[in-house]
């Protein structure tokens, strides 16, 4: 959210003159971040920043959030030179798509046959403990498997297959 060059000037202007301050519209935070994920594939349920914010060069926050499922979130939030603002999510997302193919590999080798997985169409915020399944099939038997993240970074899940 970068405020136009001139509107910048004028606002730096006036709290030099009146000694205000200018702070940060959250709530357009709010709106910014989620559009800028959304465009990333990751369609969060809530993004809910701070009020009363200075928006000063230096200034740092957090804002948080919930996807879908509602794993929570948190982007750090920087006012850099010019009063632009920067957001980044500490936590990974991932693509339950890719998630799906990955499974299918390794299935189909602990198998030793072809393995179908279809995982939701959809990217989740990964923290420890969430939990996610997909389909999955093998010839003509269905199943399901489910997945629990056992680390922050999904780099470890735990996997239990059940009848579908």
């Amino acid at each position: 959210m970068d405020l136009p060059r001139s509107a910048s000037g004028a606002v730096l202007l006036l709290a030099v003159l009146s000694g205000c301050t200018k702070y940060l519209d959250n709530k357009e935070l709010e709106g910014d971040i989620s559009k800028d994920t959304a465009s990333k594939g990751v369609n969060l349920a809530s993004v809910t920043c701070p009020a009363n914010e200075p928006l000063k060069e230096g200034t740092k926050f957090a804002c948080t959030c919930k996807d879908k499922k509602g794993t929570e979130g948190v982007f750090d939030v920087n006012v850099a030179s010019g009063n632009s603002v920067a957001w980044k999510l500490r936590n990974k997302f991932m693509n339950m798509r890719v998630v799906g193919d990955s499974l299918e590999a390794n299935l189909s080798k602990k198998t030793n046959q072809p393995v179908d997985v279809v995982c939701p169409a959809e990217n989740v915020l990964i923290k420890l403990g969430v939990t996610f399944s997909c389909d999955v099939t093998v010839g003509t038997t269905k199943e399901q498997i489910t997945l629990t993240a056992k680390t922050e970074d999904g780099s470890s899940w735990d996997e239990k297959i059940s009848a579908k």
